[in-house]
């Protein structure tokens, strides 16, 4: 596959986990409510959290594992987890499924990250600012 293919596939990676992060956010606390109408507030807060700080943990361990391996199998594990995190989410029977889940979406949120890995590895110095650009914009895209 040419750089060019290749870059769109993270590409790609990268609009899916922003179009995740922004669909689900803003109806979490409606769904948790469906799921278990007498649930606490600080639980939206603990189900949000998760997320981010499975990121933060997981992050380190991902770069380590992009130095060693190949980028595509990174990507692979990543996205599957992260679709698997988002179907565990779409059919949670309880809250602590949906905890679990964004856990879960959490260890994918790392694409962001691998994202950039890839950035600095094909471009020169007088290209990067311009790639870096273009995944931010993807990344906005999916969040609108």
């Amino acid at each position: 596959m040419g750089q060019k293919a290749s870059f769109a596939v993270v590409l790609f990676c990268v609009l899916l986990q922003a179009v995740d992060y922004a669909i689900i956010f803003p109806s979490l606390w409606l769904y948790l409510l469906d799921i278990q109408p007498d649930i606490e507030e600080f639980f939206l807060g603990l189900v949000i959290g998760v997320f981010g700080l499975t990121a933060m943990i997981v992050s380190p361990f991902v770069g380590w594992w992009l130095d060693k391996r190949p980028m595509k199998e990174v990507l692979v594990l990543l996205t599957s987890v992260s679709s698997l995190g988002m179907l565990l989410y779409a059919m949670a029977p309880n809250v602590w499924v949906v905890l679990v889940s964004r856990a879960m979406c959490g260890i994918g949120g790392t694409i962001f990250s691998a994202a950039n890995l890839y950035i600095i590895r094909i471009t020169t110095q007088d290209q990067r600012s311009g790639m870096f650009a273009k995944v931010n914009l993807i990344m906005m895209i999916g969040f609108i």
